[in-house]
Formats: C-alpha cells, sequence, structure tokens
C-alpha cells in the first residue's frame, strides 16, 4: 500500500482505491463534475466565433487524418 497526501482536498469523499487506474478514474469524474467559469466559456464562445467568421485559419479533417492515417 502507498500513501499520498493531498493537501486542500476539498469535494473527495472518497480515500480508499482499488488501483491506479481507479484513482484516475474518481479524478476524472471530479473534474468532469466542475462547472466552467464564466471567463472560460465566453474565451470558448470568442473562439467558436473567430473560427465560424473565417478569422481563424483552420485544417480540414481531410488534411490531419490524411497525416495520421487514419
Amino acid at each position: 500500500m502507498t500513501t499520498i497526501s493531498i493537501k486542500n482536498a476539498k469535494g473527495f469523499s472518497r480515500t480508499d482505491f482499488k488501483d491506479i487506474a481507479d484513482l484516475q478514474d474518481y479524478l476524472l469524474s471530479l473534474q468532469l463534475e466542475r462547472e466552467f467559469s464564466e471567463d472560460f466559456i465566453e474565451d470558448l464562445n470568442q473562439r467558436e466565433k473567430d473560427i465560424l467568421s473565417n478569422k481563424v485559419q483552420t485544417i480540414s479533417w481531410e488534411k490531419v487524418s490524411a497525416k495520421l492515417d487514419v
């Protein structure tokens, strides 16, 4: 058994995990429950507007997937 200490671990309801994958799943679930800040939402909305208005040069999925051999 390994002991890990986390300072200010607010929101943790579990302290015992089967393995590292179980801990990772739990940590991911905690992040998914959090809501986005207003600044983050505003930034995403601005990025979407920029992309839709062609202010930002993008690469098509076809070009990306061709490089990945998908």
